[in-house]
């Protein structure tokens, strides 16, 4: 298991951090922008997703970001806390986050993807306690 991690105490940390069982609300979950990342601590699965450009503009991500949210990670995973990413420049997927509760906290400039620098917008989302 882990043996993407060379680093014994390393893949012992993960392992242990990947043990909780799901529902756990110390679990941090992220999303980011077109990515959807859904896991434990520093072990993440990522889905792609898409919209084509024909149906941008129309609201249905922030349907679907709402969805995922209410129906999927809140009820039946306990989420408590979510991270979100997007590209500086793509403000119209940070403005469908922030539709949906999220703030924006930092920006992580110079990340080099493909070759090419780029900056990321930094959005969180807690859970309310009463």
């Amino acid at each position: 298991m882990y043996k993407d991690v060379l680093d014994k105490t390393e893949r012992r940390v993960q392992f242990e951090e990947n043990r909780r069982p799901t529902g756990d609300s110390s679990i941090r979950w992220g999303i980011a922008g077109a990515l959807f990342l859904a896991g434990q601590a520093r072990k993440l699965t990522q889905y792609e997703v898409a919209l084509a450009s024909s149906h941008q503009g129309r609201g249905i991500m922030t349907t679907v970001i709402g969805q995922l949210l209410h129906s999927w990670l809140i009820p039946r995973m306990n989420a408590r806390f979510i991270v979100v990413f997007t590209w500086v420049k793509n403000q119209r997927s940070a403005r469908v986050f922030e539709k949906n509760g999220f703030t924006k906290v930092a920006v992580i400039e110079g990340r080099v993807v493909r070759g090419k620098e780029r900056s990321l917008t930094v959005l969180e989302w807690r859970m309310k306690e009463d």
